[in-house]
This record gives C-alpha cells, structure tokens and sequence, in this order.
C-alpha cells in the first residue's frame, strides 16, 4: 500500500511539474507589444504652386508649407545655367542657426541630407534633413501600446536664404 502511495505521489507530482513548465513556456512565448513606428514624411501638393509637407519630430507633428506667396519671391534658376544661388556651406550654416532660434525640447544634431526641390517649372528650394543621434526613442501611448518617435526634422530654405518655418500642427499625448 505504501508503494502505490508513493507511486500516486510520484505521478501528481509529475503531473503539476509538467503543468507550472507548460504554463510558463506558454506565458514566455507571448510576444510583447511591438512599438508602432513613427508617421513617415507625408508630402502632397497644394493648390496652384504651393507644397506642403508634414512629419514628426520627437512629440511633435509639424507642417512645411512653400505657399505661392514664397514661390513669387524664390529667384528663377536653372540647372542648366550654371550653379545654384547658394553652396551647401552656407545652406548649412543657415540651416543650423535657423534650427537652433527654434528651440527644440530635443534639437537634432547631424546633417542628414541638402536637396534642391523643383515646384512650378522654375521654382527651386532647398530641403534640409536633420536627424537626432541617439538611439531610438520609444514611448508609451496607451496602455500596452508603444511608439517610436521620429528623428529626423525637416527645413525648406528659399534660394534668397529665408528659412520657411515649419508649423506645429499636433503633440502626441503619451503615459509614462
């Protein structure tokens, strides 16, 4: 009796040891919430001449917006005749002081990129990239809900070296 006393124990035991071992493999193999990534640069045409580009930076969902009012005052250039109003030193320079009066809560640190954009036959701009060095940033937006905050900030500079300042459209409300 004692034997089959022992050999009940043995298999409840066995039993329950199995159960705890499936139990936590299964709560292991549960994958965490993924961080949702950032909005992408969303960029669409206006009407007539004007261009409009939104994106987010840090919490910050900002507008770009070259109106016809900046395209009347952008000087006309070709590729064709000769180089553009200004090198990417000084496009550089006044980007960079430019991004520097906005004052950021977390002001990107390297150039990314210098584009020149064509809107409306003549009309050139340049576009800046700016982009945080760290490492990624991430969120909590909701309640098991993660997300990854943008990092890099984008500038128009006008040929005459005028800035077009980007508008502040949303903040991303978060938990933490």
């Amino acid at each position: 009796m004692t034997v089959i006393i022992s050999r009940v124990f043995l298999i409840t035991i066995l039993v329950g040891l199995t159960a705890i071992i499936t139990s936590s493999q299964v709560k292991k193999s549960q994958p965490k919430p993924a961080p949702t990534p950032a909005p992408k640069v969303k960029t669409f045409s206006g009407g007539g001449c004007s261009h409009v580009q939104a994106f987010e930076y840090d919490r910050v969902t900002y507008q770009n917006t070259v109106s016809d009012t900046d395209f009347a005052k952008i000087p006309k250039w070709s590729p064709d005749r000769g180089e553009p109003a200004m090198s990417f030193g000084k496009v550089t320079r006044i980007s960079r002081k430019y991004l520097q009066s906005l004052k950021l809560d977390d002001e990107p640190e390297r150039l990314e990129s210098i584009t020149i954009h064509r809107f409306c036959g003549e009309n050139w701009v340049y576009g800046i990239t700016f982009a945080h060095q760290g490492p990624e940033k991430v969120v909590t937006i909701a309640p098991g809900e993660l997300r990854v905050l943008g990092k890099y900030f984008y500038l128009f500079l006008r040929p005459d070296g005028v800035a077009i300042k980007p508008t502040e459209r949303s903040r991303l409300k978060t938990i933490e």
